[in-house]
């Protein structure tokens, strides 16, 4: 190969690999645009009553989960709420959750219960699940 082809070579090879570059960090701004999108459309926060207590205030169509025992229901509940034992939620959720996109505001005794059920309905597709913890933090009124 004479100087001129070689030379020749070289800058293909150059402009080879600079095209591939700008296509692989091209690819890479779509995967970040496409989970930053995603982080949009998706909700999960853990919330206090104060906030709870505002979204249901604010909005007209969402669901308020209690993941505890019908016995623990029966003692006292959120006005409102609607029970899916934590062991049954995944079953209940397919049935009575149909609105993937509706705020779901779960809760339990603790916090513990709630933490769970919000990582399954999110693991499940629901967009918009508030966390908000034990009912033993909730500042508003409970119905028997």
């Amino acid at each position: 190969m004479n100087i001129k082809n070689y030379n020749k070579f070289i800058i293909v090879t150059i402009l080879c690999l600079s095209a591939l570059l700008v296509i692989s960090s091209c690819a890479a701004k779509d995967d970040e645009v496409s989970q930053v999108e995603d982080a949009v459309t998706t909700v999960f926060e853990k919330i206090d009553s104060d906030r709870a207590i505002e979204l249901m205030a604010e909005l007209s169509d969402y669901r308020l989960v209690d993941v505890r025992t019908q016995e623990e229901f029966d003692e006292g509940h959120i006005k409102g709420a609607e029970l899916m034992p934590l062991d049954q939620l995944e079953s209940l959720a397919g049935d009575q959750l149909n609105d993937k996109d509706q705020v779901l505001i779960v809760y339990c005794r603790s916090g513990n219960r709630s933490g769970q059920a919000s990582d399954l309905l999110k693991e499940l597709g629901y967009t918009h699940v508030y966390d908000l913890g034990g009912i033993i933090n909730w500042t508003g009124e409970i119905e028997k």
